[in-house]
């Protein structure tokens, strides 16, 4: 298991390669200049990061597991109210937040596995026991979960309880 606890990609501090590619889409001396600033920057982000051969061959073989981190966005994100009045009064904070933040979904934890298709090992059995879940909807116990296979030869589970 692959564990990136953050620091995938800097959209705030950008190579020399994507800010050639930035300044062929918009002018570089308008805010927020040499960073990524919507969806379409984030993936070219992305690609670059993720291009180089090797990196691409663990990323395809190993089980990985990747947390978000404030250069998924820009650094020290999120510190103070102060910061956040002053981010969002700027015309290009709201693209960046929903874009990051898209991104990271897209290209980082989409990937993730859900604690019933992690590996079986002593560890990740124990992480993955499903807890008893709190009755809803009066006294009826809930539907018996099935379980079904995917293509992919993976799990998945559904459950309902009766009257919700």
């Amino acid at each position: 298991m692959l564990v990136l606890l953050g620091d995938q990609v800097y959209a705030d501090e950008t190579s020399a390669e994507t800010r050639r590619w930035l300044a062929t889409r918009r002018d570089l001396s308008e805010p927020p200049g040499e960073q990524v600033a919507d969806y379409e920057e984030y993936t070219r982000l992305y690609y670059e990061s993720w291009l180089d051969p090797e990196v691409r061959w663990l990323l395809s073989t190993v089980p990985s597991c990747m947390i978000f981190d404030d250069h998924d966005v820009i650094d020290d994100w999120n510190t103070s109210e102060a910061w956040q009045r002053r981010m969002r009064a700027t015309p290009w904070w709201r693209e960046r937040i929903l874009s990051g933040l898209m991104s990271y979904w897209v290209h980082q934890h989409l990937g993730n596995l859900s604690p019933p298709n992690w590996p079986p090992t002593r560890s990740t059995r124990r992480c993955a026991r499903p807890r008893t879940a709190p009755r809803r909807c009066g006294s009826s116990p809930p539907a018996p979960t099935p379980i079904r296979r995917t293509p992919a030869g993976a799990t998945a589970a559904t459950s309902a309880a009766p009257g919700c």
